[in-house]
């Protein structure tokens, strides 16, 4: 649930689970035409791979774009 991705995109930024799936999700969101929440976990997928941890609010930014999915899309 988005409460359960909050919680790991804020705590838990060392997982290899997290890396994988915010990297997934920069790659899928734009092949499904979610631009905006391609390039959000882009940024953060970014920082992930530099071994730094992304910063608060990129990940805010992320959280809220995947907030605002069509219901359908979730």
């Amino acid at each position: 649930t988005q409460a359960t991705l909050s919680l790991l995109l804020h705590e838990d930024m060392e997982s290899a689970e997290v890396k994988l799936a915010v990297h997934k999700l920069a790659g899928g969101a734009g092949v499904f035409g979610f631009h905006e929440v391609s390039r959000l976990a882009g940024i953060v997928d970014d920082a992930l791979h530099a071994g730094e941890r992304p910063r608060g609010e990129d990940l805010d930014n992320l959280i809220d774009a995947l907030r605002q999915l069509p219901v359908s899309a979730r």
